[in-house]
């Protein structure tokens, strides 16, 4: 692995670096001694350098109780804002000869006061004076300032977190408060101005890459890694570019790609420039998967005296591949060929590549004892079902005995397997198997029988009807598969006969006795009896006889006959059904009019049929009349006579007509000429039409 990598180059290049401007109290300086960026603690650190010349200041103003003030100011025309954070040595010292000027950390806390400007100002005090209150900066005090200053450079670092674009020195002073003295004029400036800045980058440590199976890695994007500082006067993300690109093929494992990571910042109007940054790396290929190994398949060995074997050196039939190195994996096995095992052993391959990966595989030796163990079964077996028709497969285990050769107790197995659930009667067949350490087996069988606990008892259906036909018939139909079973094993085999017969044809209405008997496969039997009750369902038919005629008598009133002697009726099972009629016979019916008469058949087993007739009451007695007696007519001067009305002079009665109609002929109003005798005859109609008559003589 090569080392860390880091550029922390800071190139000044300046048209000029220091000017003196109004050196108006002392033939003092201030020179830069560096100005670079910590990466680590992320602040520009600017050094600078004062020398104190002569003048007022000096010796000949005197070694002790000398004032000095001093007041730098950092300024930038690029960044929002500028803060100091601290300034050294912690104290100052040197030809200040038995007393200190405490150096000050004024944090982020302190300056700036305004917007593009970090003054601070250090004044050791005059006699208890703070001439600085009034003055518009920071204003930090010490205690007095002694000793012979007039030559002696002191050196000063600044920490800030932005680089500014010059430094000023105020007032270099002494002799007195500053205010009296040169404040108010630059002594000294170190611009910046016109600079052009090589920003630093930290590029990451030297990375390391896995190759893949195919021995080969892709170069990844490093580029995110990289620190750069904030400049204020250049492009805080500058374009950042890697070679090799990201996602270049490495082939090979233990190769060093070298890696340049460069981020070039554009010009800026005050620092005419392009400065481009880089930093380098190696990126280092690694093998870290194992070869794929790939053993054999199991073996067997026979064995030798003693029921053992032999281990060969199988190492020739393992395979290896390597994703780096093809064929240059070292294998070795374990357990050593030559090592004496019984039964069966897993023999492992490791195989281990040029990088110390490994990878391993496992595969069996099985020792062939070809003696198969020698197995006794119990004999045969029987069970008892419960009542859900099931049992639990026992373990016979325990009465089988097996003896082998080679292995004191073989295993025994039991198929099918103890607490297996088995349902219904019948024979299951168990097989016991033994098995040696050498993996022979033999394998004895025996049957299970199983029986329920009680024989199946039949349930019959309950009881039915029998439907008789047109001819009061019924065919027994199939009853068997009604029936349901108490104690009934679900794969047990049953046998039911039905008496009578399926196909029975059966006569008239009644009870059927059914009975169903039930033959399991073992000779069980069970009955149970249930009826049939054979219905006449079918209606009687009936003809009525036609409607009729029924005469009123000198009442206006008639006898109702009794029509359902005139009926005809059949069906299929009464053949004589009864006949009843609705009104019933002897009714006694009054006045015209029309009757209906309903004639219904009832069959023994209560059906009914219905038919209905018309019977109409008619008048058929004619009117009595009787006529005025015989009357004479006088002829008047004209030898005529009027026929007078004699109808409405007859006495007319009828049996059903209150008023009968009247007629004359010849008709009342008749002129009648001469002497002589005329026949009068009188007509009554009743509502029937029934007509009567009688006669007179005028």
């Amino acid at each position: 692995m090569n080392t860390l990598k880091i550029i922390f180059t800071v190139a000044l290049l300046a048209t000029y670096c220091l000017q003196h401007k109004a050196l108006a109290c002392h033939n003092s300086y201030v020179s830069l001694t560096g100005i670079n960026y910590d990466y680590f603690n992320h602040d520009w650190v600017i050094g600078c350098r004062l020398n104190v010349g002569g003048g007022r200041t000096g010796a000949t103003q005197g070694a002790n109780n000398d004032t000095r003030s001093i007041s730098f100011g950092f300024y930038s025309q690029w960044c929002p804002s500028l803060t100091l954070n601290s300034f050294s040595p912690t104290q100052i010292t040197g030809a200040f000869t038995g007393c200190t000027m405490q150096g000050v950390n004024i944090g982020p806390s302190g300056p700036p006061f305004n917007a593009r400007q970090v003054l601070i100002y250090i004044d050791p005090g005059y006699y208890g004076t703070q001439p600085c209150l009034s003055q518009p900066f920071a204003c930090i005090t010490s205690t007095s300032l002694c000793g012979d200053v007039a030559s002696t450079p002191y050196n000063f670092t600044f920490r800030t977190s932005e680089a500014p674009d010059s430094i000023v020195v105020f007032g270099v002073e002494g002799g007195g408060n500053p205010v009296s003295g040169c404040y108010g004029q630059v002594d000294m400036s170190i611009s910046l101005y016109n600079m052009c800045y090589s920003p630093s980058m930290l590029c990451p440590a030297n990375p390391v890459i896995e190759v893949d199976s195919n021995c080969e890695a892709i170069l990844p994007d490093y580029r995110s890694q990289v620190q750069i500082p904030h400049y204020c006067n250049l492009d805080p993300n500058p374009p950042i570019s890697q070679s090799p690109a990201p996602g270049t093929t490495i082939a090979g494992v233990g190769t060093l790609t070298p890696v340049t990571i460069t981020a070039q910042f554009q010009s800026s109007t005050i620092f005419n420039c392009n400065p481009t940054v880089s930093c380098f790396f190696d990126v280092l290929t690694i093998d870290r998967r194992g070869p794929t190994v790939t053993c054999p398949s199991n073996i067997g060995i026979m064995a030798t005296s003693g029921c053992n074997g032999i281990l060969g050196n199988y190492q020739s039939l393992g395979t290896a591949i390597d994703n780096c190195y093809p064929n240059a994996s070292v294998f070795t096995q374990h357990p050593l060929g030559g090592t004496i095992v019984s039964g069966t052993t897993t023999v492992h391959l490791l195989g281990t590549d040029h990088h110390g990966n490994i990878d391993s595989c496992a595969f069996l030796v099985s020792v062939s004892e070809l003696t198969p163990p020698v197995l006794t079964c119990p004999g045969n077996q029987t069970v008892t079902l419960n009542p859900q028709c099931q049992y639990n497969m026992p373990s016979y285990l325990g009465l089988a005995t097996a003896t082998d050769n080679c292995t004191n107790t073989p295993t025994l197995t039991q198929s099918p397997l103890a607490g297996t659930v088995f349902s219904g009667p019948g024979i299951q067949l168990v097989n016991i198997t033994a098995t040696d350490d050498a993996g022979n087996t033999s394998i004895c069988s025996f049957p299970v029988t199983s029986a329920p606990s009680m024989p199946p008892q039949i349930v019959c259906p309950t009881n039915v009807s029998l439907p008789l036909d047109a001819n009061c018939q019924a065919v027994v139909g199939n009853f068997t598969a009604g029936a349901s079973f108490n104690f009934l094993c679900t794969t047990q085999t049953i046998a039911i006969h039905q008496s009578p017969p399926i196909g029975t044809v059966v006569n008239g209405v009644g009870t059927l006795s059914i009975m169903l008997n039930a033959t399991d496969s073992i000779g069980n039997q069970s009955t149970c009896t249930f009826s049939a009750n054979k219905v006449d369902a079918i209606s009687p038919t009936i003809n009525c006889p036609p409607s009729a005629i029924l005469p009123l008598d000198a009442n206006c009133q008639a006898v109702l006959l009794n029509y359902a002697l005139l009926g005809v009726a059949s069906d299929n099972c009464t053949p004589s059904p009864t006949i009843s009629q609705i009104p019933v016979g002897g009714t006694m019916l009054s006045n015209l009019g029309t009757t209906a008469v309903t004639l219904t058949a009832i069959d023994g087993s209560g059906n009914t049929a219905s038919c209905s007739l018309m019977v109409t009451r008619v008048d058929q007695s004619q009117p009595s009349l009787n006529c005025p007696p015989h009357t004479t007519l006088t002829l008047d001067s004209n030898c005529q006579a009027t026929l007078q009305n004699y109808a409405a002079l007859a006495t007319v009665t009828d049996n059903c007509t209150t008023n009968p109609t009247r007629a004359q002929t010849p008709v009342a109003g008749t002129v009648l000429s001469g002497i002589g005798t005329t026949t009068v005859i009188v007509t009554a109609t009743d509502a029937s039409g029934n007509t009567g008559s009688c006669t007179m003589t005028v």
